[in-house]
């Protein structure tokens, strides 16, 4: 009786081992996939990983990342998220939580959810800038938009503000400067125009 249960014990242990292997190459294969364009089949491939060990965070990662390239961009958050909970504990210094939120936000915004994209966007830029990293230009421009079209006005024209003074353009300060956007801003944004400082 002794001996079996050494070797049902043993048996145990070893399936571990066993599967390492087995989620080693099915990253590998998830990996190639994805970077060969073929994200039906790699979104598959880390589903499966994650069904089998739920708590690898570069598993949430792909399938978020496979979510947007094939445009389903309300799938995206539930994975993405998933990645950044994970990541948070894992790895906190991953630049892979700045682009989580990143692909999160820039999902909203292409799904016309402005008002859901603000917040992702807006902590992307600040974890960027907080680990000194470029910031993706599409970033600002996606916020700012959002802004707009949720009629936040202010905030719309401080990124347009910031951009600007990045690129070293002057944005028209004085009264009766004639601003280049003027034929499509609304009457209430023209007012902040010959207004603001």
């Amino acid at each position: 009786m002794r001996r079996v249960f050494k070797r049902l014990q043993a048996a145990l242990l070893l399936i571990p081992l066993l599967a390492l292997p087995s989620l080693a190459a099915d990253w590998s294969r998830g990996v190639a996939l994805y970077n060969r364009n073929d994200y039906r089949e790699a979104l598959a491939e880390f589903q499966d990983l994650v069904r089998d060990r739920p708590d690898i965070a570069g598993a949430w990662y792909y399938i978020g990342l496979c979510e947007f390239k094939l445009k389903r961009y309300k799938r995206v958050e539930r994975a993405l998220a998933r990645a950044v909970d994970l990541l948070e504990i894992q790895s906190p210094s991953s630049p892979d939580i700045a682009g989580a939120w990143y692909t999160i936000g820039f999902s909203h915004y292409l799904s016309g959810e402005y008002e859901k994209a603000v917040e992702p966007l807006k902590k992307y830029m600040e974890l960027t800038a907080k680990a000194k990293r470029a910031l993706d230009p599409g970033a600002r421009t996606a916020l700012g938009r959002s802004y707009f079209f949720i009629e936040r006005y202010d905030e719309a024209m401080r990124l347009g503000r910031e951009a600007l003074a990045e690129l070293g353009v002057a944005f028209p300060q004085r009264a009766g400067t004639r601003h280049p956007l003027r034929a499509v801003l609304p009457t209430s944004v023209l007012a902040s125009l010959d207004t603001s400082s």
